[in-house]
Order: C-alpha cells, then structure tokens, then sequence
C-alpha cells in the first residue's frame, strides 16, 4: 500500500502482484485505489478472484496453494491484517485451497554478525549471503534473512513472520517456506543477484509508485 500520492483527494494506493506461471516468472497486477491513510487493504477479495481467473485462464487449473507475501506490516497490525486482508482473501479461495501468508519487513533495527569480539583472531564481519537466523531470537513463527550481497557497511537482514500457513503439519513446512523466501529474491529481473525482500515485493512497490 502507497500513501504518497500527489492528487488532491490524496487516495492511498493498492498495488497486487500473482504469479501465473509454475516458474515464478510471469505476473498479472493491478491497482486499487483506497481512502488516504488506509493501511489495510479493503479491495483484497476482487483483486485475488481476478488473479485466479487469469491463473486458470493461462493454465486451466487453479492453484492448490496459494503464498501470500504482505511488505510493511508492523507488530501491532498482525491482527488487524489477520482479521480482515486474510479473511478477505480466503473469501476469494475454494475451500479446499491452502493458503500461506506472510509478513515481511526490511526496516527494521536488527543487525548480526559473524566472529567474536573478544577474540582477535575471530573480527566480527558481516554473515554471508543467505544467513538465515531462526532460533535464539526467534520463535516458530518467524525469521530473519540476509538475502542480499553487502560489499560496503553493516548487512541488514528482513524479517519474515509466518501469520498463516496451512501448510504446518507437512514435513519440512517452514524449511520449504524458507527457501522459497530467499529463493524468491533471486527474480527480480530489474538486478543480478539477490535483493532484500522477494520479488514479488519489490514488483508491487514499482508499481504503486
């Protein structure tokens, strides 16, 4: 969702990105237009149904699993966005569809590093590309991930919170959410290499903006 619109009614914009293809390549977007300041998307509903007609039109199949990635979304609005944008989007689902949703949020104050101070012969250093961060700091329901390459400065992480999986009871769930999550950074087609967040993140920011 972008706020910083120039128009005089000043609409907060809803930008929607899905996948219609088995390769995570191809995508059918559009935008909705909401009241100024609206955080929580109020059109979700219309906006999957039409992704899932255009899935089955390029397919002919609906998908069994749908993965949802939501960007900005902070501690205190979870339940809001639990209450209403996943329920709008089951609303859109067949019963039988299993829905993953999950939260993602690159600004954030965490930082980790590789080494230990106190030892000389162990500087501390920024974690390598695809550091993933699951326990400590953690619970079952969320991590961190150094995604991107960093050449200069302290490596920022984002930050995943699995809200919904419907997957949970499958063996190696959120293992398999994991890489799909730090493999997904990899396709954004506008950089070589990895970015920070999953590209269908970073492809509805372009277009909100």
């Amino acid at each position: 969702v972008y706020h910083k619109t120039t128009n005089q009614k000043k609409h907060s914009i809803l930008a929607f990105c899905a996948t219609v293809d088995r390769y995570f390549t191809k995508y059918w977007t559009t935008v909705r237009v909401q009241e100024a300041g609206q955080e929580i998307g109020t059109q979700l509903q219309s906006a999957m149904a039409d992704a899932l007609a255009d899935f089955f039109e390029v397919n002919r199949i609906m998908p069994a699993i749908i993965i949802v990635f939501r960007d900005g979304v902070s501690d205190s609005q979870r339940k809001s966005i639990e209450d209403l944008e996943v329920s709008a989007l089951r609303n859109a689902l067949k019963p039988e569809t299993k829905l993953i949703f999950i939260c993602v949020n690159k600004r954030i104050n965490a930082r980790f590093y590789l080494g230990d101070n106190l030892r000389k012969n162990l500087p501390l250093s920024n974690p390598p590309q695809g550091t993933l961060v699951e326990a400590k700091v953690c619970t079952d329901k969320d991590f961190y991930l150094i995604s991107q390459k960093t050449n200069q400065g302290t490596a920022s992480p984002s930050h995943f919170y699995i809200l919904v999986n419907d997957t949970e009871g499958e063996p190696d769930s959120k293992a398999k959410i994991q890489s799909l999550c730090y493999k997904m950074c990899y396709l954004y087609f506008n950089w070589v290499g990895s970015i920070k967040i999953p590209a269908p993140i970073q492809y509805a920011h372009k277009l909100s903006n």
